[in-house]
């Protein structure tokens, strides 16, 4: 019995200060990471920075790829996914691996037609929204071919298990739902929901 009621008092301890336990980094910190793995190319771990919702949420809109392309789909896939892409290599694969394998052939298609770099970024601050939403203002200095250009932005997290995870931008998420209206015009079928 006294045992029982250790492990019950442990279980609540624990599960308690979980629930009100600081998050195990800060957003500034993460998007500074994410930034770095973007400047190396490291597509699978940018896509691990990122809110598993998200990225679901994402590969949601492209789903047309994965039911029954037209032959227009399949050249499209071809395009961002590589050469050997199927839709049912597509649908094996899982939401991190879609989402990196879907940035890794846009960046190559920047980088050879325009000399695209992540030449650097600096962190403005930040902007807290409660306790589990967060904007990071950075100023990131990106490179198209001999002319760096400098932007400001935003980033959006969200807190997951104690880790902060960028959220999509509302520019990604629309450049998806367009390819998706585009490839679905084009075949005439009705939209597929994620």
């Amino acid at each position: 019995m006294r045992v029982l009621k250790l492990v019950v008092c442990l279980v609540a301890v624990f599960g308690f200060s979980r629930l009100y336990a600081e998050p195990e980094s800060d957003p500034s910190a993460t998007v500074e990471a994410y930034y770095e793995l973007l400047r190396s190319s490291d597509y699978v771990g940018v896509a691990s920075m990122f809110d598993p919702t998200e990225l679901s949420e994402f590969r949601g809109v492209l789903r047309v790829l994965e039911e029954n392309p037209s032959e227009s789909d399949q050249e499209f896939m071809k395009t961002v996914f590589g050469p050997d892409i199927t839709a049912e290599k597509l649908k094996a694969m899982s939401d991190s691996e879609y989402f990196s394998t879907f940035l890794n052939l846009i960046f190559q298609q920047l980088q050879a037609a325009n000399g695209f770099s992540f030449d650097g970024v600096e962190i403005i601050g930040s902007v807290n929204e409660g306790d589990e939403k967060a904007h990071v203002v950075i100023r990131q200095t990106v490179g198209l071919g001999e002319n760096p250009v400098e932007l400001l932005d935003v980033v959006p997290l969200t807190l997951v298990d104690g880790d902060w995870k960028l959220a999509m931008k509302g520019d990604i998420k629309g450049i998806a739902a367009a390819l998706s209206a585009s490839l679905q015009g084009q075949s005439n079928r009705p939209a597929v929901l994620p």
